[in-house]
């Protein structure tokens, strides 16, 4: 049997940053990996202000290659608004904020295209203890030995 034959196979259902993450690290777990996203289109940027957490700069620096000075801004404070939309205060609040699209970016740069499969809306699962199945709505099966639910809020997994 050859090295790559005895990789355990990996499907993430969801390719946006939650199933992109698992993706890279199933990767460097060693796992042969598959992505594959319900939408068939590249996914919009969601907007900036995301304040980076420690585990999400270790992918952006250690996995995605980027310097740290790459991965956001550096902000010294916070700001509160009123009601009106003018400023109330401000606190000493150093962070590091990031945006959803340079995180999006930076994973899909990262994670091989040929195993990023877009327009692949899971229909159903089987699991067979060590075996799962993945079944498409286009009729495409797909098997492997983990299944991995990141597919958001209308997830076919968590149902």
């Amino acid at each position: 049997m050859s090295a790559e034959k005895s990789k355990p196979r990996a499907l993430v259902i969801g390719g946006s940053l939650g199933g992109l993450m698992a993706g890279i690290e199933s990767l460097y777990a060693g796992c042969d990996v598959e992505v594959f996203e319900r939408s068939p289109r590249v996914l919009d940027d969601r907007g900036a202000g995301i304040v980076m957490q420690s585990e999400t700069l270790h992918m952006l620096t250690h996995r995605c290659g980027l310097a740290e000075d790459e991965t956001g801004v550096r902000l010294r404070q916070r700001q509160y608004l009123g009601h009106d939309g003018k400023p109330e205060s401000q606190q000493y609040m150093p962070q590091l904020t990031t945006s959803w699209g340079l995180l999006q970016r930076a994973l899909r740069e990262t994670f091989p295209e040929e195993r990023y499969h877009a327009g692949c809306e899971l229909l159903e699962f089987t699991d067979a203890g060590g075996a799962v199945s993945a079944l498409f709505a286009d009729g495409s099966e797909v098997r492997g030995n983990l299944l991995i639910g990141a597919d958001g809020s209308r997830s076919t997994i968590r149902q």
